[in-house]
């Protein structure tokens, strides 16, 4: 089972009671890779030698919201295509507000994963990742409508 370093909804690292790093994993760990996927921009990361981590949404900021929410579901598939142990099932995006849109993204565990069985506790999940088109960042608000 994979393990990794628990950040919080603004990516900070999570310190825990003991004051030792906090841990994350299962279904959370993934839904935390899906949202740090989204808020890398493509090609920025260093030692990214492929340039296939992160996202594309920082192209389209700028665009009128409705062509931003239409090309927000193929920008999310990109971005998590190689996410090998999970596939997405589904993609809805939907204005909340003048100024930020949310992008609900439905996935499950590919067959493959772990050897072919898939554990009960791991069944996939939804996670919900705001975009504000205003000032560019994710999941912050920083303004009123």
């Amino acid at each position: 089972m994979a393990y990794d370093i628990a950040l919080s909804e603004l990516t900070d690292v999570i310190v825990n009671a003991s004051r030792d790093l906090a841990g994350i994993s299962g279904d959370a760990l993934i839904n935390q890779r899906i949202k740090t996927r989204l808020k890398i921009e493509r090609g920025s990361w260093l030692l990214d030698d492929n340039g296939t981590l992160g996202s594309m949404i920082f192209a389209y900021f700028g665009d009128p919201m409705e062509r931003f929410e239409d090309r927000l579901p193929d920008v999310v598939r990109q971005a998590l295509e190689n996410m090998t142990e999970i596939q997405i099932d589904n993609i809805d995006v939907s204005q909340n507000g003048s100024w930020q849109v949310l992008v609900e993204i439905a996935w499950s565990y590919l067959p493959e994963f772990d050897g072919g069985l898939t554990p009960d506790d791991l069944s996939g999940d939804t996670v919900i990742v705001p975009v504000s088109v205003e000032d560019s960042t994710f999941g912050v608000q920083t303004g009123g409508e």
